[in-house]
């Protein structure tokens, strides 16, 4: 089961919350540098377009995806170097059909017909509405990206440029061969690309893949979860590992703290997992439950630092 949400909405209630808040906050930035004194970081170094902006930290949160917390802190890391496969998510207006079933039903009719280039096919096969995301005509759509996620530093740029061209391309064929969508528009390509997993903080403790298939407890409990095991290969195709029926997992305290750094948490697919479990950990609903826990493990740390 999932709860479909509409993410623009989402995000004007959490721009909202930290106005109200008095919250600050630097869109469009890149963390350069992390200063250490002992097992507390003191500050990071932020790049905001062309200036340097150090901010002092008394805790920080990495909910990056990408453990670049860590990895300037000179962490070990939970890395394989090669990780499940990418998609992009873009919006499509003006379709000339009444529901999301209805879009489905379409493009499950046309999927053969989309190209006769093996990858290009296997991304367009992937394609499918963002569930919930259908409203007056228009539609959020996610496609797979068939190139291999690394931790090269290229990859990244790679992947959306692919990713961007097979979008335009697949677009134009749906406005082609589709009725529906001879007069629809493509509103937005999305700004990133959604990579599903790469490397991960080495925590207090490490979530495993027995953990999700045997559905363990734990007494310091900060979420959980009965999504299944998902990965996704280079060639968009999936493997599901279900655990116990009508039980769930949970995700200790200790997957989102620092093994070795006193003020640094962990939330979203960034938590301590390996990469069988984070299959599982990384999905929104958890994302959501690690991220509010990070944010309350914070402030405790910091409220009890200065009493």
């Amino acid at each position: 089961h999932y709860l479909p949400y509409d993410t623009e909405a989402f995000k004007k209630i959490a721009l909202a919350v930290l106005k109200e808040n008095n919250i600050s906050y630097i869109l469009n930035s890149r963390v350069k540098e992390v200063n250490l004194e002992g097992g507390t970081i003191k500050s990071i170094v932020v790049n905001c377009g062309n200036d340097l902006k150090k901010i002092n930290c008394s805790a920080i949160i990495d909910c990056s995806g990408v453990s670049i917390i860590s990895e300037l802190a000179n962490q070990p890391l939970l890395n394989s170097g090669l990780y499940q496969s990418a998609a992009i998510v873009f919006k499509i207006s003006n379709i000339d059909i009444s529901s999301e079933f209805g879009v489905n039903i379409l493009l499950a009719k046309q999927v053969n017909m989309f190209s006769s280039n093996e990858k290009k096919k296997k991304s367009f096969h992937s394609a499918h509405i963002v569930p919930g995301s259908f409203k007056n005509n228009s539609a959020k759509f996610k496609m797979g990206i068939p190139v291999k996620v690394t931790d090269d530093k290229d990859n990244h740029d790679i992947l959306k440029r692919i990713g961007e061209e097979l979008v335009q391309e697949f677009f134009e064929i749906l406005k082609k061969e589709i009725g529906a969508f001879k007069g629809s528009t493509l509103d937005h390509i999305a700004d990133d690309i959604g990579i599903r997993v790469q490397k991960r903080p080495i925590g207090k403790y490490v979530l495993e893949e027995a953990d999700i298939t045997k559905c363990r407890k734990f007494p310091n409990a900060v979420a959980k979860s009965a999504w299944p095991i998902e990965e996704w290969n280079e060639d968009l195709k999936v493997t599901i590992s279900q655990s116990k029926e009508n039980d769930w997992y949970e995700i200790p305290k200790e997957a989102l703290l620092s093994k070795k750094i006193n003020n640094l948490f962990f939330g979203g697919k960034n938590i301590s997992a390996t990469d069988r479990a984070i299959g599982s950990a990384r999905v929104m609903g958890v994302c959501l439950q690690t991220g509010f826990s990070a944010g309350k493990i914070a402030l405790e740390f910091v409220k009890n630092s200065f009493k």
